[in-house]
């Protein structure tokens, strides 16, 4: 079994081509169908990658954490990490 647990990754811009990793934002547990909805992915798809968070979409985040988010100094990503477990 593995139990996903989808979280919000802040990298800092420094204006080298560079990014940081500076935070990570736990997420409660959207519906997936809501997160295949948002970024237009198929129903059979897990999504185990990682996709933007952009202007367009930052919206829907808001609901779900308290964060201002700062698209001149940051970029954010929908990431996940499992964790499998024996039964």
């Amino acid at each position: 079994m593995v139990e996903i647990e989808r979280y919000i990754a802040v990298f800092n811009r420094d204006g080298f081509g560079d990014e940081f990793l500076v935070q990570e934002l736990p997420l409660p547990d959207i519906p997936l169908l809501e997160l295949q909805k948002l970024f237009s992915i198929a129903g059979d798809n897990p999504m185990y990658d990682c996709y933007p968070i952009t202007i367009a979409n930052v919206s829907f985040f808001k609901k779900w954490v308290d964060q201002e988010f700062n698209f001149e100094r940051y970029e954010y990503y929908l990431w996940h990490l499992g964790r499998h477990y024996e039964q």
